[in-house]
Parts: C-alpha cells; sequence; structure tokens
C-alpha cells in the first residue's frame, strides 16, 4: 500500500509542479504586461493632459527717467491740525531720478481640462534694480503694497500670482462662470499702448486691479446679439474684516499720528456689478463697445497692506497697515469703445464716480471721509481718448493719448503698472506719446513721454482730510505729505513674448 502511495505521490509532483511552474511563469508574464501597459496608459494620459496646458509668457526691461515739481504748500508737523502753529511754509522744489531699471517677467498658464472647462493663471515678478520689497510711503496710494497692485508695484524679485481663476462653459446653456483670481489689470483699451491683444475685462478707466471673486456670463448672440457680445455680473471681496485678515479680534489697537486708538468692528468691503461688450458690424474694421457699473460696498478707509514711515514716521522698517473705518459706498460707471480700421486705432473713454458716506465717518489716520465730504454725495468724472498710427515702412508704430480728471475724480486703478502713479486716477490731466518699433517677430522696443499736470492733491484717494477746493495745488495748500503738481516721466522698453 505504501508502495502505491508513493508512486501516486510521485506521479502528481511529476505532472502538477511542471504544471504549476507553468502557470507562476505565465501569471508573472501577464502581470508584467498589465504593469507595462498601465505605465503605457498613464504615460498616455500625461502627454493628452500635457498637450492642454499651454506655457507661455514675456518679460521687460524698463527705463525710467523722472521728474517731480512740488508747488509751494503748508506743511503739517502734527498736533492739533487746526492750529496754524503746526504747519510750516514749504518753498517750490523740484525732485529728479535720472535712471531707474526695473524688469518684469509674466509666466502665463493656460489649461483647457475639457472642452467645457478651461483655467488660467498668470504669475508675475516684479523687480525695480537695487529696489526695496516695501516702499516708502509717500502721500500715494500706490506706496502701500497690498493684494490689489502686489504684482504691479516694481519691489522684490518674488513671484506672485496675479491671476488664477477657471471658467466653467457649458455648450448646453449660454450661461458661463469663473471663480478666482479675475482678469480685471490691464483692461480696454490699454492693450493699444502695449501693442498686444486684450488683456483683462472691465474698462481700465473704472478698475484696474487685482481682484478676487465671481464672475457669471451670459452669451447674448444667443438672443441675436452680434457674436461676441457678452454680460457679465461681478462679484468680488475688497477687504476681507473676518478672520484671516483684518479683525482676529473684536476690537484692536493702532498706532496713529495722535497716538494709539481703537479700531473696532469692520464691515467686509465687496464689490459687486457687471460688464457688458459688444462689437458693432455696421461699423467697418474691429470694432469693440464696452460698458461697466460697479458698486464698492462699506468701503474702508485703506486696505490692509504694508509701507515704511507709516504709521509711525520715526521707523523705517516694514509696518503693516490697516482699515479702520467704513466710510461708505461708491459707484463707478464706464463706457469704451475702440475702432481699428486698415491699422489705424482709436478709442474714446468716459467715466464717473459717486460717493455714497455714512454720515461722519473719518479715517481714524486722519485722510478724513470719502472725497473729503463725510456728510454728502460727491461726483466726479474723467475722460480718456488716444490713437494709434501705422507706419508699415519702418513696422512702427505712433501713439498719442490723453486723460483728465476732475476734483472729485476716483478709479480703482491701483493695480495699473505706471512707474509715477497711475495715470488714469489723476485730478488733473495727462498726456502721452509713444512709438512701438518692432524688432523681431516676438521683440518690441517702445519710448515713450507722461507728462502729469496736478490740479488736486489725493489724485488715487478715494479720502481726504477736507473739502477737495482745500487742496488746490496752486493755492498754497496745507498737506500731510508733498503733492507734485507737475510730473515728467521719460521711459524706454524692450518686450519680449516667448
Amino acid at each position: 500500500m505504501k508502495s502505491l502511495v508513493t508512486r501516486i505521490v510521485s506521479w502528481l509532483l511529476v505532472v502538477l509542479l511542471p504544471m504549476a511552474i507553468v502557470a507562476s511563469v505565465m501569471a508573472s508574464e501577464v502581470e508584467d504586461e498589465i504593469e507595462d501597459l498601465n505605465d503605457r496608459v498613464d504615460a498616455l494620459e500625461l502627454k493628452t493632459a500635457k498637450n492642454k496646458v499651454s506655457f507661455f509668457g514675456d518679460f521687460r526691461v524698463k527705463y525710467d527717467y523722472l521728474k517731480y515739481n512740488y508747488p509751494d504748500y503748508y506743511q503739517y508737523l502734527g498736533g492739533d491740525p487746526m492750529d496754524p502753529n503746526n504747519y510750516a511754509f514749504m518753498p517750490e522744489t523740484d525732485m529728479e531720478n535720472a535712471e531707474n531699471w526695473s524688469a518684469r517677467l509674466r509666466l502665463k498658464l493656460d489649461a483647457k481640462v475639457s472642452p467645457e472647462l478651461h483655467f488660467t493663471g498668470r504669475l508675475v515678478m516684479h523687480h525695480t534694480y537695487g529696489g526695496t520689497d516695501v516702499p516708502i510711503f509717500n502721500g500715494f496710494p500706490n506706496t502701500v503694497v497690498y493684494g490689489a497692485n502686489s504684482t504691479q508695484y516694481a519691489g522684490d524679485n518674488v513671484m506672485r500670482v496675479e491671476r488664477a481663476a477657471f471658467t466653467y462653459d457649458p455648450e448646453e446653456i449660454p450661461f458661463f462662470f469663473t471663480l478666482g483670481r479675475q482678469a480685471a489689470t490691464n483692461g480696454p483699451p490699454r492693450e493699444l499702448r502695449e501693442d498686444r491683444v486684450r488683456q483683462g475685462t472691465p474698462g481700465a478707466l473704472m478698475i484696474d486691479a487685482e481682484i478676487d471673486g465671481v464672475m457669471v456670463g451670459i452669451h447674448l448672440s444667443e438672443w441675436g446679439l452680434p457674436e461676441g457680445s457678452i454680460w457679465r455680473f461681478c462679484y468680488g471681496t475688497g477687504f476681507e474684516a473676518g478672520f484671516g485678515s483684518g479683525g482676529r479680534v473684536r476690537q484692536t489697537m493702532i498706532n496713529t499720528s495722535q497716538g494709539p486708538m481703537l479700531v473696532s468692528e469692520l464691515n467686509d468691503t465687496k464689490v459687486a456689478g457687471g460688464c457688458f461688450e459688444m462689437p458693432i458690424p455696421a461699423i467697418p474694421g474691429k470694432t469693440l463697445l464696452t460698458a461697466g457699473y460697479f458698486r464698492m460696498i462699506d468701503l474702508t478707509d485703506i486696505s490692509t497692506g504694508y509701507t515704511r514711515n507709516f504709521p509711525d514716521p520715526m521707523n523705517s522698517d516694514p509696518q503693516l497697515v490697516t482699515a479702520t473705518n467704513n466710510l461708505g459706498d461708491m459707484d463707478l460707471y464706464g463706457i469704451c469703445f475702440e475702432h481699428e480700421y486698415k491699422d489705424f486705432s482709436w478709442f474714446a473713454s468716459l467715466a464717473m464716480n459717486k460717493s455714497h458716506p455714512d454720515s461722519a465717518m473719518t479715517s481714524l489716520y486722519g485722510f478724513g471721509g470719502l472725497l473729503g465730504n463725510p456728510y454728502e454725495s460727491e461726483t466726479g468724472m474723467a475722460y480718456y481718448v488716444g490713437a494709434r498710427i501705422p507706419l508699415k515702412a519702418i513696422q512702427g508704430k505712433l501713439g498719442l493719448e490723453f486723460n483728465h480728471g476732475d476734483e472729485h475724480w476716483f478709479s480703482y486703478t491701483n493695480g495699473a503698472d505706471d512707474f509715477a502713479m497711475p495715470k488714469l486716477a489723476t485730478r488733473g490731466s495727462v498726456f502721452e506719446a509713444y512709438y512701438i518699433q518692432k524688432l523681431e517677430k516676438k521683440l518690441n522696443f517702445r519710448a515713450g513721454f507722461l507728462y502729469y499736470n496736478y490740479d488736486y492733491a489725493f489724485s488715487g484717494w478715494h479720502i481726504a482730510p477736507g473739502p477737495m477746493e482745500m487742496f488746490e495745488l496752486d493755492k498754497t495748500p496745507s498737506l500731510g505729505y508733498p503733492f507734485p503738481d507737475k510730473v515728467t516721466n521719460i521711459y524706454a522698453i524692450f518686450d519680449l513674448n516667448f
């Protein structure tokens, strides 16, 4: 019996062991093939994903010459602002910077995730040669660096996010929406002097800033309007008063020129409104009509940001400044028409702002209320016109621009990259002439001349410590910071696209 069992076991080992070995080898080969197939699928998916992503950008090197003329004024020295002994007469003087260099690198990301889903982003490094990461406060609003202008201020060499948003545009319905950091800088018609395609959505005379929020759009061509007609509803946050930003606690102390002061609960600043755009096929050439309305709700005196020598003028280290009060609401209205025919381009833009102050609300820093009047509404207006002429024989373009704002004019344009000061916020007039020369297909040279002629101080601010007529620059005003009446800016730019 044992012999029979032994034979059967031996036979099974002889027959089944090779089969098991073969099966094991086959299983291993199948696993290898599956692994290889997975690797190939992963590689194919990665290649497909890469094919959906475009990565490109531009690099700009700029030279600026600047000259400021400061008229006679009375310098506030501190103490009781009603005491005339606290002011010193300052005679007219000039300030000049003969050579300022800066570099701007913009990296753009464009991803077509699906036929209905699209992501866009832009990273920016904007660096002044030998400059500082935080500017010295000089009374201009663009010397406070915060979320709305952080990539436009020419300071350090850090990459920052200017834009990052995705758009969902379903094919079945005419509606779409965009969430994230919106394309709200360099809007129409500022693309002309940049010699680029349109860069932003809202008209530049109203808004030129980095804005976070949501945008819901409607393709109006579905209702019979010309192809490309769109209405966009916009909603965003200009100042976050809750946890994570301005108000982690109900009350806090801030430093001011008058000493420590208590800041109580604040409301968020919100921006709501919309933009409309439409081509006009009846006019020969390429046309674009844009219009918009925005309301800034619970506008604060200042946003959370960094500067030097303020609010403590004896401290040169970077200092955090933050909002102290909600001052009221501000309306912005604007319209712009652009036309290009046989390479000749021109535009005309008109805008208006209107304040709605909360009664008697002023800044604890001493900067006053909305448009210098915390009790009654004030209205400002501005216009902006220009043209660009082709010089085909030498592949050049000559441009001329002019803008003017009245004493109560205010626009949310702190994100504009004009070196001296955002020109479209000027209470007064600005003339600009420029020439663009194409050097190679992707390389342009641009030289230009800007001349600012200010009528009032506090251009760019939505606040003032008194009625604006008190700050006419040709009437020796009393000021906490000197304000120029004339600025000359000569610039030269090499602009590379890649």
